[in-house]
Parts: C-alpha cells; structure tokens; sequence
C-alpha cells in the first residue's frame, strides 16, 4: 500500500483477477489523484533514464578503473 496509490497491480492475467483489480479499483478511485499519477509518471521520463544510464555507466566505470589499479 502506498500513501499515494497511483494505481492496482494484479498478480495474474485472468478474468477473476482483473475483475477483482477493478473492484478494488473502483473501490479507491478517490485516493487515487491526478496529482499523484503525474508524479509516478516522471519516474519514467526520458530525461531520468538518460540521468540513471550516465550514472550506471559512471558507476561501471570506476568499479572497472578500481579493478585496474589492484594489479
């Protein structure tokens, strides 16, 4: 449970469970906001992933520049 549902995860892709997701859904549609929905969508904005792909690659970077300088 999040204290800013942005919406409802179900574990399998079957009748029953989608059905279920819905009433849930429906259920809490008022807690779920625009506002909060926003928000969760910048974590998949281009410009994170370029910010978290530079910093994985510096990351890999100075573990490899670490490694080189043990020998």
């Amino acid at each position: 449970e999040s204290a800013h549902p942005t919406g409802v995860l179900f574990d399998r892709q079957t009748i029953d469970s989608v059905a279920g997701a819905i009433d849930l859904f429906e259920k809490n549609a008022v807690s779920i906001t625009p506002h909060a929905c926003r928000m969760n969508a910048t974590r998949f904005s281009e410009e994170r992933f370029d910010l978290a792909i530079l910093d994985a690659f510096g990351l890999a970077q100075s573990v490899q520049l670490a490694r080189a300088t043990e020998y």
